[in-house]
């Protein structure tokens, strides 16, 4: 509004005002107009305090920063998370590998695995302890050790000897035989570890073992044939100087023998003599066969022909003793790479000892065939009296006899003309009495002949 008595000049309407016509609007004396407060524009001016605006715009941009930090945060959580999650997935496929391939060498290798946890439960036995156990590992896994490991095994690892050089954990190696309750002691090498942790604490006692049944029969037939080596240069040696002198003092006793009456007493101490000569003679002839070099002339020949041609031989001895001859498979018989004559003689000793095994009548079964390994193999089963278990390996040592006559060369003699021949014999008791002599030849081939 303008001071009393004043005109303000007219002014264009409507239009915006400006801060210059408010000025003009109140210094315009003089002019003698009046405007009434209706006419006059008003202009009203509202303050608002911005401070809540500036302080939700500040929690705005704090809460943004927050959520930005923590959105990274998850971000990066979650990165983390995935090179975890995938490193997890590839350490437990390794860790998958490892047990399978370790679970496939523990389980297939040839010596014996088992394991005995700190308070002497049986934690884990593989195949082949299984195999000397003879019973399955889910039959003995968590029973105590001492009720399933035969005795002295488990204290190898338990006792004080076990221990070595006062510290909590050792390794041991020994050899001895062990009864697992078959068929008698099994001789075994043994090494016994006692596993630690890093903490000092036991976890558990490891038994490796060997089973030396083969190593201790390869050990016996190194320790026979350097036997059957010093009895083969011993023979060589001796034999011809024996024979010489057994040959005049035989010509002497027939000799001196015909000078007395036919029923003489003289005339039969004389044929005693000459009996036993002859008997000398036989020995001696044994001994020069054993000591003899075996030069064979091998060729294809049917085992079922030889084996008939000794039979046939054998014959009279075996109606004099009423030994009946069953035979198997000599119709089916393979044809094998041999000397006939040499391994002619190798059969006639097998079937005339176990002729004399039988003195009082028996069945000698013979039969012919293929074996498992391909080879092929004679075999002859007497019903006598048989051989003591123990002594079953003996049987193939020179002078060895359970007869009260013969000289043991004969199985002896036997031995060597097959083993020249690339061949092997072995023997086993007879179930319910008697003895089981197999001999396994090679086989010929169809390009096989004559061949020394």
């Amino acid at each position: 509004p303008g001071r009393p008595g004043m005109e303000c000049p007219a002014q264009p309407a409507p239009s915006p005002q400006t801060e210059s016509d408010f000025l003009c609007a109140e210094d315009c004396d003089g002019q003698g107009a009046q405007k009434s407060l209706r006419d006059a524009e008003m202009i009203v001016f509202v303050g608002m305090d911005i401070g809540p605006f500036e302080q939700a715009r500040s929690m705005d941009f704090q809460g943004t920063l927050v959520t930005s930090a923590t959105l990274l945060a998850l971000g990066f959580a979650a990165v983390v998370s995935l090179f975890w999650a995938q490193s997890h997935r590839v350490s437990k496929r390794l860790l998958r590998d490892t047990r399978a391939f370790a679970s496939e060498v523990v389980g297939t290798m040839p010596a014996g695995l088992a394991v005995v946890d700190p308070e002497g439960m049986l934690a884990m036995v593989n195949a082949s302890f299984e195999a000397l156990l003879g019973r399955k590992s889910a039959d003995v896994v968590g029973r105590p050790a001492a009720q399933v490991l035969p005795p002295g095994l488990l204290e190898l690892g338990t006792g004080p000897e076990a221990v070595l050089s006062g510290e909590a954990s050792g390794h041991k190696e020994s050899e001895g035989e062990f009864d697992f309750g078959g068929d008698g002691p099994v001789p075994l090498g043994v090494s016994v570890t006692r596993i630690v942790a890093e903490d000092g604490g036991l976890v558990g006692t490891l038994y490796l073992v060997r089973d030396l049944r083969e190593v201790r029969a390869l050990q016996e037939e190194v320790r026979r044939r350097e036997k059957l080596a010093a009895m083969g240069n011993l023979a060589a040696g001796v034999a011809h100087e024996i024979r010489n002198p057994l040959s005049s003092i035989r010509g002497y006793a027939s000799y001196f023998g015909s000078k007395f009456a036919p029923d003489s007493e003289d005339r039969k101490a004389a044929q005693v003599m000459v009996r036993e000569v002859d008997r000398l003679n036989r020995v001696i002839s044994e001994l020069i066969d054993y000591s003899r070099p075996s030069e064979l002339a091998r060729r294809p020949v049917s085992l079922g022909e030889a084996v008939e041609h000794c039979l046939r031989l054998i014959r009279p001895d075996a109606e004099a003793s009423s030994v009946r001859v069953a035979t198997h498979g000599l119709d089916a018989a393979p044809t094998a790479l041999l000397d006939p004559d040499r391994f002619s003689q190798a059969l006639l000793n097998v079937l005339l000892n176990a002729v004399q095994a039988m003195p009082s009548g028996g069945t000698l079964s013979v039969t012919v065939g293929v074996s498992d390994d391909g080879r092929g193999f004679v075999e002859t089963a007497d019903e006598g009296v048989g051989i003591d278990p123990a002594d079953m390996g003996k049987i193939f040592n020179p002078y060895y006899t359970t007869k009260a006559t013969g000289t043991g060369l004969g199985l002896a003699v036997a031995l060597k003309l097959v083993e020249a021949h690339g061949g092997e014999m072995r023997a086993a008791p007879r179930p319910g009495g008697g003895t089981v002599i197999a001999m396994y030849l090679p086989l010929a081939r169809d390009n096989d002949e004559e061949k020394p």
